[in-house]
């Protein structure tokens, strides 16, 4: 079973989806973005995805990022244990392996190489930023 509702962010609606996952918990998805959250906190977990939305509403969500970029990044622990990011056009962002930042912290980071399907990026300093 799944739910769809309507959510109105700005001008538009999109698309969330609530559906069961196991036992006691439920998953949210909308648009790209899905993650999973027990049924007694899921009026929370609307509240944030809300706030989110609301957050982002004028941010492009299409915006390919182009070598030389200098980005903002949040990097997280892959399912092989890679740290990578997540780009707002959907693409994936991998780190180089000699230059892996700290999972959960947000770091600034240069695209070095742009595929249809991945980045590549370096984390950079403030004095390395262009």
């Amino acid at each position: 079973m799944k739910i769809l509702l309507k959510a109105k962010v700005g001008d538009e609606f999109q698309d969330l989806i609530v559906s069961p996952y196991k036992r006691g918990l439920a998953r949210l998805t909308i648009g790209e973005f899905s993650f999973i959250c027990k049924i007694a906190d899921l009026k929370s977990a609307l509240t944030s995805v809300e706030e989110y939305l609301k957050a982002n509403a004028e941010k492009k969500s299409t915006r390919a990022y182009k070598v030389g970029d200098v980005v903002d990044l949040l990097p997280v622990r892959g399912d092989k244990g890679r740290v990578l990011a997540r780009a707002p056009d959907g693409r994936v962002v991998l780190f180089s392996k000699d230059t892996q930042p700290e999972e959960g912290k947000p770091v600034k980071a240069l695209i070095v190489v742009a595929k249809p399907t991945y980045y590549i990026a370096r984390p950079v300093g403030e004095h390395d930023e262009r």
